[in-house]
């Protein structure tokens, strides 16, 4: 009985130093996905960035007042008023 509980202590020690080695590959697999994602997340961070300032600035007066310079817009309108305002006061 005395050989089969060495022979159980030293299988289950192998076992888990299998275990151990397949599990540590494993968690450093893992790690370097974990950095290569954080990488990309920095990057998009960056990238939107760039379109926040740009959306920023494409809606923007700014722009839109040499937008109208370039499509020769630069004619000022004038206000149109209502004489009548029947409507408005219930007449």
């Amino acid at each position: 009985m005395s050989k089969l509980y060495k022979l159980l202590f030293w299988m289950t020690i192998l076992a888990m130093v299998v275990a151990n080695i397949y599990l540590f590959g494993h968690s450093i697999k893992v790690s370097d996905e974990i950095l290569a994602l954080e990488k990309k997340t920095r990057d998009l961070h960056v990238a939107n960035i760039g379109l926040v300032k740009e959306v920023s600035f494409l809606s923007s007066l700014v722009y839109a007042e040499k937008a109208a310079i370039d499509l020769q817009f630069v004619k000022k309108g004038t206000p149109t008023f209502l004489n009548k305002l029947g409507v408005a006061l219930k007449n």
